[in-house]
């Protein structure tokens, strides 16, 4: 049912299809609702309202008689689950609800569901006695003095007087020359475990860096989390707040900043030596902080706040806001990611050996077994979509609130061709194994099932490919393990331009993990750099990550294959793409599947060419880059997608479906600038026709040679076991001394196969190529389709889209 369709349409077009309620991640039942008292009505008739709300102005399409009666019925509060019963007898309640939900987006109706906290503790009026519950289930120490920590103090002495009832004060602590480093880390110990305390605060007067690390080291041994506040000299210091093994700690930042001296500077300091500074200082007297201060305080509240909870993400995870003293609200922060020569956590892996493993580890491969194939929507499926979408219920309801997904329609091919938008806010939860910084993902398919689940598997991949640091790692140089590792050299190829890059030296220390080689068919350690999506450091970053390889699926074999065929994808598109290859174009009515040529007729009458591009390649693997383009929108001029399969069917949907995800489908965003207009900005869309004049001259407007479909090969077996075997052997006939390695990512939580796969020998797909297999600059040959070898400097290595 279109939502048009029905009274109660309300602001923006979604179809509800039956087994994918648009809502389904946004659950409210047992939420209260309340109107927002910020709202103004500006005009109003019986099929709209316009409203002024928190300084935006809106526009309601919907039946405003009704939403007289739910604003009348809801009073000054009631239960989404009421409302919608209450008017059951009169409208569907799947409407009900998305007519609820629309409000509450527009922020008409207040939706209070115990899961947001933010700012200060006085702002958010929280129940004083609900925090004195909280304390006294995780009574948290108090460490510090100073104006700080009695602008603390002061916050809540009359509503909760004990609220800090176990306090250091500074004169409780060891002298100041008292102690080593390690008796520093004992005495926190001490008193953390003696109180029986959950979590720590501390505020310092004054102290050395070796005070805050130890207390971090402490925290990190005993697995309490603690927040870190104090004048640095400067600024307020607010941050960060360290989940013990499920975020960076403090020594990371440490580290960092260690790290910055030396390569900037040609300063080596070691950990001990900075652990001689001091880092926290008095603040200087005067009203001039007032204002700073308690809001600062306030701040530090909130977080701890949201630290004792245990189910609300800290807002200080991976960074440390700096809060000026003149009362100015623009603050800025330092963010930073754990990395794996962090002296304290090592990176968050409690899991590192360091030096030659004794012996490979039972790690088993794949049994490849033969399954039904139950769909081929986007790809073969051992399941059916509705099995596949239990799945993902399952994985995102162990998430609850964090996720949402939300189909898409303010696009010109949104009606033709579906796109989902998953998306997950930062997710903390003390009995989740790990935290999960935000991710924002898009699916692709022919149908809304098939771009739903899309999403979802590519949401649960991408959370996945993250390091959270429970992995078996190794540390030792090439030398020492080059008989069990991938050959690293072989791996990164030539390497053109090392800017942010490691060079790579067999002797130096690089950090492993494992995988396992369908080449060889045993164990091999791969660098860690090379498999894992994260802004997390390891040591041997020899070329840019990406997420190339990466694949999650309904079984091992599907994602491997995928994973492959991504890899496979990837190669020829960077091969075509920086010798500026004019590739053969396949004829669309020659196109046997009378669906896609539907959907090609449909995109044609809306006013795009559809330009279908064959990258012929030397695997013999089909590889389609699909071109839509608008001649009359010069600012979204043309999108375009990849796709690789044995089946070319397959392929083409594929690099259909992606073409069209890359083109415009998102509302308007809020306006927060309003000057005269900066057309200059028009060269960064690489949508536009100002960026694309490359790919003008090669892919969209020259003479190619045109081919009917059923002049590429169909290799594809119809099972996922004889494919995947086939594809390794095509890559292995073909490329020299490859091999092709799988990672398992897959967490089990979610308990859905994740994969990282790499092909030794492959172009990757960076930005821009800094390091480059030898068959980037000789396939072209190889195949016929260019007379010249070029040399690095003759590729194209500009900015591209995708």
């Amino acid at each position: 049912m279109e939502c048009s369709s029905h009274p109660l349409f309300i602001n923006i077009k979604q179809y509800i299809f039956q087994n994918i309620p648009l809502e389904k991640f946004m659950n409210k039942q047992e939420s209260v609702l309340y109107p927002s008292p910020y709202v103004s009505v500006l005009n109003k008739s019986s099929d709209f309202i316009v409203l002024a709300v928190n300084g935006k102005i809106k526009k309601l399409t919907c039946n405003t008689a009704l939403l007289d009666d739910i604003l009348s019925h809801i009073g000054p509060s009631a239960i989404f689950r009421d409302v919608v019963q209450a008017f059951a007898g009169t409208y569907p309640s799947s409407a009900l609800e998305h007519f609820l939900n629309t409000l509450i987006r527009a922020e008409v109706l207040v939706c209070k569901n115990g899961q947001s906290f933010t700012h200060t503790l006085r702002n958010e009026g929280i129940d004083p006695a609900s925090f004195h519950d909280i304390l006294q289930k995780n009574p948290p120490l108090f460490i510090g003095d100073g104006v700080l920590a009695e602008a603390l103090l002061s916050l809540v002495k009359n509503t909760v007087p004990d609220f800090f009832s176990a306090r250091l004060h500074k004169t409780d602590l060891p002298g100041e020359t008292d102690g080593d480093y390690t008796q520093w880390v004992k005495f926190f110990e001490h008193q953390l475990k003696t109180g029986g305390h959950t979590g720590a605060v501390f505020c310092p007067d004054t102290a050395p860096l070796q005070h805050l690390a130890a207390l971090n080291q402490a925290c990190l041994n005993l697995r309490i989390p603690f927040l870190l506040a104090y004048f640095n000299g400067k600024h307020l210091m607010l941050g960060p707040t360290v989940v013990p093994w499920k975020s960076p700690c403090y020594a990371c930042l440490i580290q960092h900043r260690l790290n910055f001296m030396h390569k900037n500077n040609a300063l080596s300091l070691s950990f001990s030596d900075a652990l001689k500074m001091t880092e926290a200082w008095p603040l200087p007297a005067g009203p001039s902080q007032t204002g700073a201060v308690a809001w600062a305080a306030g701040l530090i509240l909130a977080e701890l706040y949201r630290v004792l909870q245990e189910n609300i993400c800290p807002q200080y995870l991976r960074r440390q806001v700096r809060i000026p003293l003149d009362g100015n609200c623009a603050c800025t922060e330092i963010s930073f990611a754990a990395l794996t020569v962090c002296p304290a956590c090592s990176g968050l892996n409690q899991k590192l050996t360091l030096g030659r493993p004794e012996a490979l580890p039972a790690l088993t491969g794949i049994s490849l077994k033969k399954s039904e194939v139950r769909h081929t929507d986007g790809g073969m499926r051992t399941i059916s979509g509705a099995e596949a979408r239990k799945i993902i219920d399952r994985a995102f309801d162990r998430l609850g609130l964090a996720v949402t997904v939300k189909q898409l329609n303010a696009g010109p091919l949104d009606k033709i061709l579906p796109t989902f938008r998953t998306q997950i806010e930062e997710f903390y939860r003390a009995d989740f194994p790990f935290a999960i910084a935000h991710k924002n993902q898009w699916g692709k398919g022919l149908s809304p099932e098939q771009a739903f689940l899309s999403g979802s598997f590519e949401l649960i991949e991408r959370i996945c490919a993250d390091y959270y640091g429970d992995v078996e790692m190794v540390r030792a140089s090439y030398r020492e393990v080059r008989d069990m590792a991938v050959n690293v050299e072989a791996k990164i190829g030539t390497v053109y331009c090392d800017y942010g890059l490691d060079r790579f030296d067999a002797n130096m220390p690089i950090d492993w993990v494992w995988g396992y080689s369908l080449s060889t068919q045993r164990p091999l350690l791969v660098p860690a750099s090379m498999v894992y999506l994260t802004k997390n450091l390891f040591l041997g970053n020899f070329h840019p990550t990406t997420s190339g390889g990466l694949a999650a699926g309904t079984s091992m074999e599907d994602a491997i294959l995928q994973g492959l065929y991504e890899t496979i994808e990837h190669d020829s598109w960077m091969i075509y793409q920086a010798n500026a290859v004019t590739p053969s174009r396949v004829r669309p009515e020659s196109i046997p599947d009378s669906s896609l040529q539907e959907i090609i007729k449909k995109i044609q009458h809306a006013g795009y060419q559809v330009i279908i591009n064959y990258l012929r390649n030397d695997l013999d693997i089909p590889v389609f880059r699909t071109w839509l383009v608008n001649e009359k929108d010069y600012v979204n001029f043309a999108c375009c997608g990849y796709g690789a399969n044995l089946d070319p069917l397959i392929a083409l949907s594929r690099s259909l479906t992606e073409a069209k995800l890359s083109s415009p489908s998102q509302q308007q965003q809020e306006n927060l600038c309003f000057r005269s207009p900066y057309t200059a900005d028009l060269i960064l869309n690489k949508s536009s026709v100002f960026s694309l004049y490359q790919f003008m001259q090669t892919d969209v407007f020259p003479e190619s040679l045109y081919i009917d479909f059923h002049d590429i090969k169909n290799h594809s077996t119809g099972s996922i076991d004889e494919d995947l075997q086939k594809t390794v052997q095509f890559i292995q006939n073909n490329i020299e001394q490859t091999n092709i390695i799988f990672v398992n990512l897959t967490q089990e939580v979610f308990n859905i196969p994740v994969i990282k796969t790499i092909a030794i020998g492959m172009q990757g797909c960076f930005k821009p190529v800094q390091c480059a297999q030898d068959r980037l600059f000789s396939m072209p040959r190889k195949i016929g389709i260019s007379e010249k070898k070029l040399r690095y400097m003759e590729i194209f290595n500009g900015s591209y889209p995708h």
